[in-house]
């Protein structure tokens, strides 16, 4: 009777081993869906009309600079709320510099099948997802996963270059 206590411990040790490994492994995408829910969705026009606001005093998404991802949602018809679900297509990247990245996209020089939609007059709309430089391409993986894009316009799963600080400056 004794050793079958033992291995029922061991069992059970093991079971929550693996839970735990699981729970720890899912944090990143746990992360990203809270910090993604977080952010409304902008439809690209008024994004496109909020790019400059005030050029003398630097307002408008062309003056907001900083890191992070964002996605491009694409659908045929005008979402009712402001929610993403439903959406047809979806492109996700990342940059340092997220709004002119974003701009690029919606005015020709970006995914070419992204600006192809908006001149054939589907709905695009912007999430921006701010995160720091050197958690850029863990977050455009964790993105690309939860959102399945590469079943979309995302060729790849993410992660393009390494974002790591090499340098005391960098800090």
């Amino acid at each position: 009777m004794g050793a079958a206590k033992w291995v029922i411990l061991y069992l059970l040790l093991l079971a929550a081993f693996i839970l735990l490994i699981r729970y720890l492994s899912g944090r990143r995408a746990r992360r990203v869906r809270r910090t993604s829910r977080n952010q409304k969705i902008i439809p690209a026009e008024q994004f496109l009309a909020d790019w400059i606001i005030d050029e003398k005093k630097q307002l408008g998404y062309k003056y907001d600079v900083f890191p992070g991802c964002y996605c491009l949602f694409i659908f045929e018809k005008p979402p009712r709320s402001g929610s993403y679900l439903g959406y047809d297509d979806i492109y996700i990247g990342q940059s340092v510099n997220v709004t002119r990245r974003v701009h690029g996209h919606l005015t020709g020089k970006g995914k070419g099948d992204v600006y192809a939609d908006i001149k054939y007059g589907r709905s695009v709309f912007v999430e921006l997802v701010p995160c720091e430089k050197e958690d850029m391409n863990e977050v455009e993986k964790a993105l690309i996963a939860q959102f399945h894009s590469t079943d979309s316009y995302n060729d790849t799963k993410g992660g393009g270059q390494s974002r790591k600080k090499e340098h005391w400056w960098d800090w």
